[in-house]
């Protein structure tokens, strides 16, 4: 005799469709939320957790870590930009009338250094003492990228202001080599919600 299944046919057909949609909580599907709702679909009394799982595993879910999504991005506006770029890329083209014109985004980011306190082993009854400077030096990458040939340019700078990035677009011209035959769309970040 075979080994008897938590759920038959109907039932798996049943649950990969309500996998397809949020839960009734409004969260997101786990192991533990499979395993009630095969309780519930099945009349059982207990389903362990990792029964959940598993079936979770069944219907080619795994364990990821979820990539990070800004809250107010906006699907539909990124996938007209997709659209849209390679045709304004034309029409710069053909109203600058010159025979190159290359796409490249532009970032900025700030790095530095500040004093973290992490948790030390120390005897208990005696709290350790961590010496910090509470001082902040930061420093500023502006970064460009060519998408189509991966290649960049990157500029260190001591602070972002209307100054200093003039200054950095001045000379990613002359780095790019900016000309009457060569131009360059620069798409930079909220660019399409300016």
């Amino acid at each position: 005799m075979g080994k008897k299944y938590l759920l038959n046919q109907e039932q798996l057909k049943k649950l990969s469709k309500e996998l397809e949609s949020k839960p009734k909580d409004g969260g997101i599907w786990t192991g533990l939320k499979v395993a009630r709702w095969i309780e519930k679909e099945t009349g059982r009394e207990k389903i362990w957790n990792q029964r959940g799982w598993d079936y979770l595993k069944k219907h080619n879910y795994s364990w990821q870590s979820p990539g990070p999504k800004h809250r107010k991005g906006d699907k539909k506006t990124q996938e007209e930009f997709k659209i849209n770029l390679p045709i304004k890329v034309k029409e710069l083209k053909k109203n600058l009338q010159v025979p190159k014109v290359e796409v490249w985004f532009f970032d900025e980011h700030r790095v530095g250094l500040k004093p973290i306190l992490r948790k030390v082993w120390s005897k208990k009854g005696e709290r350790p003492i961590g010496i910090v400077q509470h001082r902040y030096e930061w420093l500023y990458v502006y970064g460009f990228v060519n998408p189509k040939t991966g290649e960049t340019f990157w500029y260190l700078i001591p602070r972002v202001n209307t100054l200093w990035l003039n200054k950095v677009y001045k000379q990613f011209a002359i780095d790019v080599g900016i000309s009457e035959e060569k131009k360059v769309l620069l798409i930079e970040d909220n660019a399409a919600s300016a």
